[in-house]
């Protein structure tokens, strides 16, 4: 009983980490928010509806929007990045009859994120798909680690079936490519792995160009999206190339270089470039719609999931965490299971 009670604990608080997630940063940790819901296409033009009289009734006069500025940027920086080490940086803002929006950057080690946020005019409250209330910090939450993951029963097959669902700029789904890669390469055909990347539709950016593309998009903006497609492209057209592929990008290139930087890299393992910018153009977007398809069918909304024989994973990252799990999903354990792989992971966990 209490197993299930901290496994339904566990999942609460990683779907709820997810919207902070989208909104603010891939790279969110540490934080679970009571009462915030999926975005919703129309969610800030319903606010701003049932909002509108009440906000007119307490009289708004004049504002200093540079006091907004600093009162914005320091309720983010405390509540949602100080764990991280980094600051927010407001770029650009636009001001409606009642709200105002801000344009919020974060840079996480070469890595920019940009997303909108929206204050009202009185300053008492940020628009996150939830209202928070600038003059109360959030509280401080323990995240409890999950215990004995690997003594989790995710049935019995001869052949498992391992799917890992990642976005290509999180930082923790890269972490758990790294950590799955060395047991795919132990393991071999011994399982059905595949990797699959998380995609969004347009409603939860409403379609804005900055995220999305042919009705797809992705958290950490458009160019998330182009580089998860050629990634499909690899796996399909290079098996045997594509762990390199991705893990020379994740060590080499960042959101804003990976325009220039997948082609020095795709050169460098030996694939043909004209024939991913072909397959990203056509059958890539195909597939990046199945596997928005996938996740939907599998309720994915961060970056890692992990399925093993379609039961959700949630231990540890390591590679020695996931043969452990994994090897206990056999039938009959191949004699690949008795090695000993690293148990170091590369990063603390989270999910984008």
């Amino acid at each position: 009983m209490e197993e299930e009670k901290s496994e339904f604990v566990i999942s609460i608080r990683k779907d709820l980490l997810f919207i902070v997630c989208a909104l603010i940063i891939g790279i969110f940790i540490g934080y679970i928010f009571s009462n915030v819901s999926k975005p919703q296409q129309t969610f800030y033009e319903t606010f701003y509806e049932t909002q509108s009289n009440e906000v007119k009734r307490n009289e708004i006069k004049s504002y200093d929007i540079d006091v907004l500025k600093e009162n914005v940027t320091k309720y983010i920086d405390e509540n949602f990045l100080a764990q991280l080490g980094v600051k927010s940086k407001i770029i650009n803002y636009t001001e409606y009859e009642n709200i105002i929006r801000f344009s919020v950057e974060v840079n996480f080690s070469g890595q920019v994120d940009v997303t909108d946020v929206y204050v009202t005019k009185d300053g008492k409250y940020l628009l996150l798909g939830s209202l928070f209330d600038l003059s109360k910090p959030l509280p401080k939450l323990q995240v409890e680690q999950p215990q004995n993951q690997n003594k989790k029963d995710y049935g019995k097959a001869e052949k498992p079936r391992v799917m890992l669902f990642v976005m290509s700029f999180c930082p923790y789904g890269q972490q758990a490519e790294k950590g799955m890669f060395p047991v795919v390469e132990l393991l071999k055909d011994k399982i059905n792995f595949s990797l699959h990347f998380v995609i969004y539709g347009p409603e939860y950016y409403n379609n804005d160009s900055r995220y999305c593309m042919e009705g797809l998009c992705a958290m950490h903006g458009i160019n998330e999206l182009k580089e998860n497609i050629r990634q499909m492209c690899v796996i399909k057209y290079y098996p045997t190339k594509y762990v390199e592929y991705i893990n020379e990008i994740n060590d080499n290139c960042n959101y804003e270089n990976v325009e220039t930087c997948w082609k020095e890299i795709a050169e460098k393992v030996g694939i043909d470039i004209n024939k991913i910018e072909e397959c990203a153009k056509g059958e890539g977007i195909e597939m990046a719609r199945e596997d928005k398809r996938l996740n939907e069918i599998y309720g994915v909304l961060g970056s890692p999931t992990i399925f093993i024989n379609d039961v959700e994973y949630y231990g540890g990252r390591s590679p020695e965490d996931f043969k452990l799990a994994i090897c206990s999903s056999f039938i009959s354990e191949p004699p690949e299971c008795s090695q000993v792989l690293s148990t170091t992971s590369a990063a603390p966990s989270g999910s984008c």
